[in-house]
């Protein structure tokens, strides 16, 4: 089971618009397995996702919001096994 440690890199407004980085390190007992990484920038909203090779322990994300306001995130990991690991923690752009 991949397991992962999430840091937010930070945040800027610009313009009224808030950015947001996010950088991850994650770890699985199978050098060999491939992943899927999910992000969902608030709840109910549309999912991004990248595919990672066998062998990533890193990946990034960043994402840009019309408004400032309070944002529920969910980040999820899935190797090639199906097996998973997932955080969620909240922005609030003020």
């Amino acid at each position: 089971k991949p397991s992962f440690w999430s840091r937010l890199l930070g945040f800027r407004i610009i313009q009224k618009r808030a950015i947001t980085k996010q950088q991850a390190r994650f770890s699985d007992w199978s050098p060999r397995d491939t992943f899927k990484v999910f992000s969902q920038w608030n709840t109910n909203g549309s999912w991004q996702s990248l595919d990672l090779p066998a062998g990533a322990t890193t990946f990034h994300f960043q994402h840009t919001y019309a408004k400032t306001g309070k944002r529920h995130v969910t980040v999820q990991i899935i190797d090639d096994d199906l097996d998973f690991a997932a955080t969620s923690f909240v922005l609030d752009f003020v």
